[in-house]
């Protein structure tokens, strides 16, 4: 018989026991097992009091369910299961690999290390981004082949992509995703045939196979097969425009830089050197990879029927891309549009707080850049379409001419009407003056979201207001930072509404220089006129004019053409300088004309100055032809130059070089000939150009500035050497860190 103390022991293991299965009980109905949560829509959780009490239906009420936060891996949560507690060791493990692979140049170590990385934190953003971040930028770099440097970025991108499926609604995943597209495919090195791999990697790989474009003659050897070839260039006008047109410089110099393909046999060689890439589209076939991370461009996942309408027509991954959709830009435009979709509500009341967040269980505020820059990425990303369009050509619905028939011998695609040759034309359906008119479209619904838009007659309103509050406050301006409130003042409706319009003043001239808004609305509205179309098409014309056919007269009419356009321009986009004598008053902000953008001033002066030099040598040309005929004349009005005083005064031998003519045998005696005369001594007469002189409101086109570093970096102005140390008398100078005090 068991003592009292053996019984007290019994009793306490019952209740230990008892008490365990009570409290997992408890904690399964707190849990809500066995209501089967898992299975019953959100809707149905908030109808129930009791369900939405348990922590799996408040979960799922806020959209925190492990597949709420995104797709499910199920080999990442299988390593997760079985690691148990030692995961974070594993992953400080891998992290350390990963290092040490890429010190090595291990490059396919390192990418099976950054995929266990990821796989051991799903949900965790900051592998994501470094490790993406890192493979776009320090790893592509490292490649010496362009397709490998190629292979990393997409590989980079296709890594945040992955993880913004696996984190929804993460607004950082979606940024970065659009923003390597933008900055890889945008400004960055081979910027030029990175587009070309990138448009590539849109098209089938049945319809870029070159074998298709391809004939083998009877006697085994390979030609272009033309009638092929110009269906392909049809279809894809924008990348055989860029394979043709645009040029590449080794080392900087326009004047060595030559285009990627020079020939249709180039065009042909380049598709089949990068015959092997990432693509959207299975290996040789037409169908379209069935997993959206599988393809690149990966394109964001815009089908929820929640998303606004703006969004939603946004590339769609399960379509194919037409040729002027095959654009990194625009792919970035989509990411930039469904990250804000994670942001709250834009206000029309400029607000400084851009960590101000109504709802965090429902929006998200991103880490960086800004909120407010952060919003403005579709309407960025559109200009940078219409930007690459003007750039490459593209201004208007007029079609290009793949060939244009100076050199019958260089032709790509041999045509002829009528017996004459005529050259093959391509169109695409996205022209530069209508990207434009987008992106103006776009800047002008960001700015008055946002409140960087507002009318004269409610700026005024605010603008009053403060001007109020600033006597009320002495010390303080129109638009400066206002000082706390003090509880008393919060309680003053008058003095608290001039504190708001002092707030408001102040947020509103604070995002318009953040963001540079007021620069990108005005230069959308002035590029999209027909009279900026015409200017940079004729600027390309006298380029080309120059570039092709050495026809510097034909050049300098199409450069005379193209200011005279580039002047009505400026001249009607100057709204700033008719009010600019009272809008100073208003506000504390200068306010812009679009010819006070820098970029195009120095864009436009440096195309001035070109016109310049192309003037002096066709002068010096026509100076250099006439010398030889006012030589002769002056020679033979009289017998002897000593004996005609005239000819004596006005002999342009004076102007020739004399040389030693070189012997054609070691015994003939020394020859000295006098040469044609030259002028190489003789400087350059100083023309003006279109933009050196004032505008119609007596102010210079071009600002003297900018003017003094164009002429500087073209060479025209030499930069001052350093001045020296002065010397130290009495002595030589003491050594650096000697002596001094």
């Amino acid at each position: 018989m068991a003592n009292v103390y053996q019984r007290a022991a019994k009793q306490r293991k019952i209740i230990y026991l008892a008490s365990i299965g009570v409290l997992l009980l408890l904690s399964l109905v707190v849990r809500g097992t066995f209501f089967r949560i898992d299975r019953k829509s959100a809707d149905e959780v908030q109808g129930s009091p009791m369900l939405a009490l348990t922590l799996d239906g408040r979960a799922n009420v806020h959209e925190l369910t492990e597949l709420q936060q995104g797709d499910k891996e199920l080999g990442g949560a299988a390593i997760q299961l079985l690691l148990t507690g030692s995961r974070g060791f594993a992953v400080s493990a891998l992290w350390l690999n990963a290092i040490d692979k890429q010190k090595k140049h291990e490059w396919n170590e390192l990418d099976i290390s950054v995929n266990s990385i990821t796989k051991l934190q799903p949900h965790f953003t900051a592998p994501w981004l470094f490790q993406s971040w890192n493979l776009t930028y320090n790893v592509s770099v490292e490649m010496d082949r362009l397709n490998d440097m190629y292979f990393y970025i997409a590989r980079g991108i296709s890594v945040i992509a992955e993880g913004e499926s696996l984190n929804r609604n993460n607004p950082d995943l979606r940024y970065n995703a659009g923003f390597y597209f933008q900055n890889k495919f945008g400004v960055s090195d081979k910027v030029t045939t990175l587009r070309c791999l990138y448009q590539l990697s849109c098209i089938p790989d049945e319809d870029r196979d070159p074998d298709r474009l391809v004939t083998v003659n009877s006697d085994g050897t390979r030609t272009v097969n033309l009638a092929a070839f110009e269906e392909f260039c049809r279809a894809h006008p924008q990348l055989i425009r860029r394979l043709k047109e645009t040029r590449i410089s080794s080392d900087g110099s326009d004047e060595r830089s030559q285009p990627l393909a020079s020939s249709p046999a180039a065009v042909v060689s380049f598709l089949r050197m990068n015959r092997k890439i990432p693509s959207r589209y299975r290996p040789a076939t037409r169908e379209l990879h069935r997993d959206r991370l599988k393809q690149f461009p990966v394109l964001p996942d815009i089908r929820n029927p929640n998303l606004p309408i703006p969004t939603r027509s946004e590339l769609d991954f399960e379509s194919d891309l037409a040729d002027h959709d095959q654009d990194a830009f625009q792919a970035a435009r989509a990411w930039y549009a469904l990250a804000n979709c994670a942001l709250p509500p834009p206000s029309e009341v400029p607000s400084a707080d851009g960590s101000f967040n109504p709802d965090p269980l429902k929006y998200r505020i991103p880490k960086r850049p800004a909120t407010i820059i952060f919003r403005q990425g579709p309407p960025r990303a559109q200009t940078y379409i219409a930007d690459r369009l003007t750039k490459e050509g593209w201004f208007n619905a007029q079609p290009w001419e793949i060939d244009n028939l100076i050199d019958l011998d260089r032709v790509w695609i041999p045509k002829t009407e009528d017996g004459k040759p005529v050259s093959v034309r391509l169109t695409t359906q996205m022209s530069a003056q209508q990207a434009w008119q987008v992106a103006f479209r776009r800047w002008q619904d960001h700015g008055t979201a946002n409140g960087l838009r507002m009318d004269a007659a409610r700026l005024q309103t605010y603008v009053s207001r403060s001007e109020e509050y600033c006597r009320m406050h002495p010390g303080k301006l129109v638009g400066d930072m206002p000082g706390p409130l003090t509880p008393e003042e919060r309680q003053d409706d008058s003095l608290f509404s001039l504190f708001e319009a002092q707030t408001v003043v102040n947020a509103w001239a604070a995002n318009r220089n953040m963001t540079q808004f007021e620069r990108f609305e005005l230069e959308s509205a002035a590029m999209q006129t027909d009279q900026a179309m015409l200017a940079r098409l004729r600027f390309l014309q006298a380029e080309k004019t120059v570039r092709e056919a050495a026809q510097y007269s034909d050049a300098i009419r199409l450069y005379n053409e193209g200011f005279d356009a580039w002047k009505q321009v400026l001249v009607s986009h100057q709204d700033c300088r008719a009010r600019r004598g009272n809008e100073a008053a208003i506000y504390a902000q200068r306010c812009q004309d679009f010819r006070d953008i820098d970029l195009y001033q120095e864009d436009m002066y440096e195309r001035n100055m070109r016109q310049v030099k192309l003037m002096q040598d066709v002068h010096q040309r026509k100076l250099r032809e006439a010398t030889p005929w006012l030589h002769d004349l002056v020679f033979h009005i009289g017998a002897s130059t000593s004996g005609n005083p005239f000819q004596f005064a006005c002999d342009l031998n004076v102007l020739a070089n004399d040389a030693e003519r070189v012997r054609e045998k070691k015994d003939d005696p020394v020859r000295i000939e006098t040469r044609a005369p030259q002028l190489k001594g003789i400087p350059s007469l100083a023309l003006p150009g279109p933009l050196d002189g004032l505008a119609p409101d007596g102010t210079p086109w071009i600002k003297p500035d900018v003017q003094f570093r164009i002429k500087q970096k073209l060479g025209l102005i030499k930069q001052a050497p350093p001045s020296a140390p002065p010397e130290i008398p009495g002595g030589e100078a003491p050594p650096r860190g000697a002596g001094m005090p």
